[in-house]
């Protein structure tokens, strides 16, 4: 079978590395239309095409940083459109696989003429659509109508399939798909490594316990409540606890920095703010005790799925693919989302007590290995497919 994936901006090259990569185990010959370096990823058993925006991506510094570029970047989707729509008819694939759409207004027309080449598929991995928080107002324009252009649309889970109903989608026209697990390194079959190095600081109690906030940041992921909850721990608890927030702002995170201040846990807190690179997110993970996703709303989890492999224990708002994915008391703790003292009193019972720790860690390595196997699920997409190929 012959697939088509398409990520113009990629957006999530985690996930469409391991999304390829499952079809590929299923003997797919699968080729990923994207855009941007991807050199962290070898695509060994499946084909990257880097066809969107090089244009774009090679403008001169002055005018990407300017406000041109959206609308420079916007000219340079249509006619990269175009060019696949293009390719494409002369490559007739099975499957023609989106993952997002950048522009959905323009993007939905498109796929209404793709659809005349091969099914088309639409994986939906925010119902809201970018949270209600795009970088252009363009993103926005047509998003809630557009995923209705293709013949099917897959959710990642039972609550991002509610959504869909909600908002029209027939049911006929919706399958639910887990989301697998990501792995960034083979050190993840290698966990409780902590030496020196994984530490900021060497000279910091050995004894400290470790709570870890990854992932890039965005208001709807709630730091603000965690920082509460933080705050809100027993003296004793937040006097053997750290905090470090790993990942890259989508946003400004000066009125973050100053609550810490005034909450008094600045001195408890590691920033590591920025694009963490490919290589070091498994000493991030090797170093935490404990993980901490305090979400005010989310679809489904890039970085929960990061996260499984480790087997940490984790503490995560009861949302969303959250709320699926692990069990309270089990996995770790769910808490109702924007309730710090909730959160507080969940993190505080898995800080104080070592043995529930090794328990919990243990269940969420379980998962690794059940549902959210790549293997599994290309094997899923695959009936999926052909179900589409046979109607």
């Amino acid at each position: 079978m012959d697939v088509a994936v398409v990520d113009p901006s990629g957006f999530t090259p985690p996930y469409d590395h391991h999304f390829c990569g499952g079809l590929a185990s299923q003997s797919c010959r699968v080729t990923l239309f994207t855009s941007g370096e991807w050199n962290e990823w070898d695509a060994k058993s499946y084909a990257r095409d880097q066809h969107f925006y090089a244009r774009t991506e090679r403008l001169p510094a002055p005018v990407s940083d300017s406000g041109l570029q959206p609308a420079i970047k916007g000219i340079e989707h249509v006619h990269d459109m175009n060019r696949l729509l293009v390719r494409l008819r002369r490559r007739d694939p099975d499957i023609i696989h989106f993952q997002w759409l950048p522009v959905p207004a323009i993007d939905a027309a498109y796929v209404r003429v793709l659809r005349r080449i091969a099914p088309t598929v639409l994986t939906v991995h925010d119902s809201n659509p970018f949270h209600g928080e795009p970088t252009s107002r363009l993103q926005l324009a047509g998003a809630q109508l557009a995923p209705r252009a293709f013949d099917h649309l897959v959710a990642h889970t039972e609550a991002t399939r509610r959504n869909l109903l909600e908002q029209g989608v027939s049911d006929s026209a919706l399958s639910v798909i887990p989301h697998g697990i990501l792995r960034y390194s083979e050190r993840t079959e290698q966990r409780n490594v902590r030496g020196p190095d994984v530490r900021r600081d060497s000279s910091r109690c050995q004894e400290d316990i470790h709570v870890l906030f990854f992932g890039t940041l965005k208001p709807y992921k709630g730091l603000d409540v965690l920082l509460e909850a933080f705050a809100e721990l027993p003296g004793d608890v937040r006097d053997s606890a750290r905090l470090r927030i790993a990942g890259k702002p989508m946003m400004d995170i000066t009125h973050l920095r100053t609550m810490a201040a005034d909450l008094d846990v600045e001195d408890s807190v590691d920033w590591e703010v920025g694009f963490v690179p490919h290589e070091a997110v498994p000493s991030l993970f090797e170093w935490a005790d404990v993980v901490v996703f305090p979400y005010r709303e989310i679809d489904q989890s890039g970085a929960l799925m990061t996260a499984i492999p480790f087997g940490t224990p984790i503490v995560a708002s009861a949302v969303g693919g959250f709320d699926e994915v692990l069990t309270d008391g089990r996995h770790g703790r769910l808490v109702p989302p924007e309730d710090p003292q909730a959160l507080s009193t969940a993190l505080s019972s898995i800080i104080s007590n070592p043995d529930q720790r090794a328990m919990m860690g243990e269940a969420v390595r379980e998962l690794v290995e059940t549902t959210y196997s790549w293997d599994e699920i290309g094997r899923s997409y695959i009936e999926l497919y052909e179900r589409l190929l046979g109607s």
